[in-house]
């Protein structure tokens, strides 16, 4: 802890908690299956090398309407909600997976080999997945957090989709994704599809 990670927004920032969950199977549940973004999928060298990211990670995309590659608003959205797109899969044949955990001060945008993703999110369903011995050094940190919930946290780096608003907002418009892109001011690389 105390290094520091580039953040999207706000530059340098260190690192409050960093942590990881393993994760077998058989023993664990499916739906904790990582899902691969293979390098590409999201734009030319977006990722620049595959990444694994847990099916609830949220990637950063952007509605960008893919006739006058005019972007709209960007979002998160869980990495389970674009498996079905090509370059990205759930890793069904996996056997065993290690998820790194990185909390900030407050919800972050970070980049992962060029993809831009949040940082660690301490809401109801993250919380539930890590160990109590975790929860509790998170809670030390941020006390409000118990009696708060997320909102002891802060807000999110930005709106977060669905699976299903992700699939409604894909279907008529096209998803672009922000990327490094985005941080030089350039515009965001459409997502391939």
């Amino acid at each position: 802890t105390g290094d520091l990670v580039e953040t999207l927004d706000h530059g340098p920032q260190p690192i409050f908690w960093i942590s990881h969950s393993e994760h077998v199977w058989p023993g664990s549940t499916e739906k904790e299956l990582p899902i691969l973004i293979s390098s590409g999928a999201l734009g030319p060298n977006t990722p620049r090398s595959d990444l694994v990211v847990s099916p609830q990670h949220k990637i950063l995309i952007t509605d960008l309407n893919p006739v006058t590659q005019e972007r709209h608003a960007e979002v998160l959205t869980p990495a389970k909600a674009l498996a079905q797109r090509p370059g990205i899969r759930v890793m069904k044949g996996k056997r065993r997976v290690t998820y790194y955990h990185i909390l900030l001060e407050r919800h972050e945008i970070l980049m992962s080999e060029g993809l831009a993703s949040e940082s660690f999110f301490p809401g109801p369903t993250a919380l539930k997945m890590l160990k109590a011995t975790q929860r509790q050094a998170i809670f030390r940190m941020f006390p409000d957090l118990k009696m708060d919930g997320p909102d002891g946290y802060g807000p999110k780096a930005r709106s977060c989709l669905t699976c299903a608003k992700t699939e409604e907002l894909h279907a008529p418009h096209g998803i672009g994704c922000a990327n490094t892109y985005a941080a030089s001011g350039r515009p965001p690389m459409r997502m391939a599809g």
